[in-house]
């Protein structure tokens, strides 16, 4: 059953009508119409409205079910048989079982800036992750200024410190849908989110974006590795990028207050 089709249920269960929805929450009711037809998919903002307006979790409106999210830990989620599992790549460079990470979920991460409830990125993000059904249980950000060489100009400086805002922007958006465990590091050349490592019925599933250089040319694909078909290859990745990370690094509760400190940084 779609978000849409669950909403529907939802309403004709509590008797209520779209108008009456629309009402209630204080939007427009062709908007609300358009949720109901599956033409629009609520906005984040939006989403918790919904939550809170007809008494649900957010897990059970988006997924459809009741998740225990436990940050900082290993997240189980359901019906990864939904979501494609093929491995092939072009690339020269990995083995051919290392796949580019195809759903904008991941890239939008940190693609664009100055989110908002309307902005098309974000709601991509919210769209695609409903669609794939993820969450995020550990998740590492790098907060390097500079590098180590000092070659870096003030151009490229002040554009690192505003990707890394906005990384920490939508996930302080993320986090009123799906708890979210944030950690920082000074030890790691990538700006910004490093990996991500979660549980699925099928398996272990580890996602290394790929960061590295500049951002002028838009996001880099990234890579995820299946624990169940490449074992070898899944540990040494995680024990690369995820574990001794996650371990040297600091947990991070106040998103605002970091936000804050980086906006103070010098270019």
């Amino acid at each position: 059953m779609s978000l849409d089709q669950r909403l529907s249920a939802l309403l004709r269960q509590k008797q209520l009508s779209g108008r009456d929805l629309a009402r209630q929450m204080g939007y427009a009711e062709s908007t609300v119409s358009k949720w109901l037809n599956g033409h629009l998919v609520p906005s984040m903002d939006a989403l918790i409205t919904l939550c809170e307006t007809l008494n649900v979790s957010a897990d059970w409106l988006i997924w459809g079910t009741e998740l225990t999210h436990q940050p900082a830990a290993i997240t189980t989620t359901p019906a990864w048989e939904a979501v494609d599992t093929t491995f092939s790549t072009q690339s020269t460079t990995f083995p051919d079982f290392i796949a580019p990470a195809k759903s904008l979920f991941f890239t939008s991460i940190w693609l664009t800036r100055a989110f908002d409830a309307n902005n098309p990125v974000l709601f991509r993000l919210v769209e695609q992750g409903i669609h794939m059904r993820f969450v995020f249980p550990e998740l590492v950000i790098s907060l390097r200024r500079f590098d180590t060489n000092g070659q870096e100009s003030p151009e490229q400086r002040e554009r690192k410190k505003l990707n890394i805002m906005d990384t920490l922007y939508v996930l302080k958006q993320w986090a009123k849908l799906a708890p979210v465990a944030v950690r920082l590091t000074t030890a790691h050349p990538v700006n910004n989110l490093l990996a991500i490592n979660y549980d699925t019925d099928a398996g272990r599933i580890l996602y290394i974006p790929y960061l590295y250089g500049d951002f002028e040319h838009g996001p880099r694909p990234g890579f995820i590795i299946d624990q169940q078909r490449h074992p070898d290859w899944y540990h040494e990745f995680r024990s690369r990028y995820v574990v001794h990370m996650w371990e040297q690094a600091r947990p991070i509760s106040d998103l605002d207050a970091l936000i804050e400190q980086i906006k103070s940084w010098d270019a």
